[in-house]
């Protein structure tokens, strides 16, 4: 009985030793990389490295927010490089423009428009942005209708994708020729010169339009305060603003909007109506960026279903009587 005892605990002393040294020989393996063990690994881990770099989301030092790669915890980290307001909300920006180009059933005018809308910004900025997605434009014989439905799809996938700030351009939309509005070329700079001095009770920034009642004459500020402006072929939706600018499409949509008279009306919509009322519905304001960032190709008009002239937005009197290279400030609408 004895001797049977004790072959026993030899074989439990044996077996335990050869766990301790299966488990070391495992820790041994786990040091040693993968590109050792087999060539193959050695291609994988290398060019895992390299998509690391090339392809992590990051901004310049002059940027607001840098994610950069714990090589320890294999996590992405968001870095503050200059403003606090960054560690709160995620700056990366969405750019989406609504064309009917190639849609069925929409007007001949709109060949070519998204077309030529791109060769515009590589022409003002050197290249295509390529983050700029396409949003296909809804026919809907209804004035402002289709545009709303368009914003509405648009603005439900920018939504998903958790964008910091959305932007949304028209086909007609085109960047100004100065250092304010080239700023958006650059997703560096949009974050650190735009959105970095956006005010924190933004409801919609717009980045053109006219006719516009600001608060104030104009200074040095990067956003003004307005009270009111037409043309929505350029503006920006921070993300806190996105749920409630959807819920009040739906609503448009649905039920048609309530004009300044308080009245409900539904042959047309008024996106500009709806904006400023909303905004003043949640406490909040609407801003225009200064100066403005983007003028409206002249072209046929969707919406109106006429040719009109380009509009820049600066206005030099209320009766649109100047006339610069076809380029006004004010026009009928």
């Amino acid at each position: 009985m004895r001797m049977k005892q004790q072959q026993q605990q030899q074989r439990l002393i044996g077996g335990q030793e050869n766990n301790k040294r299966q488990f070391m020989l495992l820790l041994k393996l786990d040091t040693i990389p993968l590109a050792h063990l087999f060539p193959i690994g050695a291609v994988i881990y290398f060019l895992t490295v390299v998509l690391n770099y090339i392809l992590l989301p990051s901004v310049d030092n002059n940027g607001i927010i840098q994610l950069l790669r714990n090589r320890e915890k294999g996590e992405d980290v968001a870095i503050s490089l200059s403003n606090e307001r960054a560690k709160k909300q995620n700056f990366f920006d969405g750019i989406f423009v609504i064309s009917l180009q190639g849609v069925a059933n929409s007007d001949a005018h709109n060949k070519g428009r998204l077309d030529s809308f791109k060769e515009a910004w590589r022409k003002s900025c050197g290249s295509l942005d390529p983050g700029i997605r396409v949003c296909p434009g809804v026919v809907d014989e209804r004035r402002g209708y289709g545009l709303t439905r368009s914003w509405l799809d648009c603005l439900q996938m920018a939504r998903d994708m958790n964008f910091g700030v959305t932007m949304i351009f028209e086909d007609d939309a085109r960047l100004f020729d100065n250092e304010s509005a080239l700023d958006f070329c650059d997703v560096g700079k949009r974050q650190s010169k735009v959105w970095g001095n956006l005010p924190e009770d933004t409801f919609i920034a717009f980045l053109g339009g006219h006719t516009w009642t600001y608060d104030h004459e104009p200074d040095s500020s990067r956003f003004r305060q307005a009270y009111f402006s037409y043309g929505t072929y350029g503006f920006a939706v921070p993300r806190q603003s996105l749920d409630v600018l959807l819920e009040t499409f739906k609503g448009d949509i649905a039920h048609g909007f309530v004009d300044e008279n308080g009245v409900r009306q539904t042959e047309f919509l008024s996106p500009e109506k709806s904006f400023y009322g909303k905004a003043r519905d949640v406490g909040k304001k609407v801003y225009a960026i200064n100066p403005l960032a983007v003028w409206h190709q002249g072209g046929f008009s969707n919406t109106w279903k006429v040719d009109r002239e380009s509009i820049t937005g600066d206005e030099e009197d209320d009766d649109g009587d100047y006339d610069v290279g076809g380029i006004r400030g004010v026009s009928a609408r």
